[in-house]
């Protein structure tokens, strides 16, 4: 389950790209998961381990990779820690549901992220469970303070 907090802790992984390209491993980059996602993501295939091929900028090494995929593949892998939300676009939305399905996710956020409906998370504020945007983005305002 996807467990949202509003705002976020001093514990909170707020630098993707410094985390993934430290921590990267080729049976990561390798998972059918992670290929399908970065393909839908990022238009990007990857070929094997560390060889990826971009439409536009062809090979690159997985440095190259948006900050969203990067934070995408550090759940799938990492799901004990809590990622900071404002790394993400909305593109990334539908994904993090899928890892919040596998793995227990936490996530701080500071801005409403659009999900893709029906959804379930846990506010981890208040415990409340949302099941759609309209009550997301009306939870928001009760915690506006702390962001």
């Amino acid at each position: 389950m996807l467990n949202f907090r509003w705002g976020h802790t001093k514990e909170t992984v707020r630098n993707f790209h410094v985390l993934f390209d430290d921590y990267v491993q080729n049976e990561w980059l390798n998972h059918p998961f992670v290929k399908e996602m970065v393909k839908a993501i990022d238009k990007t295939d990857i070929i094997k381990d560390r060889y990826i091929e971009s439409p536009i900028f062809g090979a690159i090494s997985p440095r190259e990779l948006s900050g969203g995929v990067k934070g995408i593949i550090l759940m799938m892998f990492e799901p004990e820690r809590e990622y900071y939300g404002e790394q993400f676009g909305n593109n990334c939305a539908e994904w993090i549901l899928k890892v919040a399905d596998m793995h227990d996710i936490n996530m701080g956020f500071r801005h409403f992220m659009e999900f893709p409906e029906p959804f379930k998370l846990r506010i981890v504020n208040d415990g409340s469970i949302i099941t759609n945007n309209f009550d997301l983005i009306r939870n928001k305002f009760k915690y506006d303070d702390l962001m």
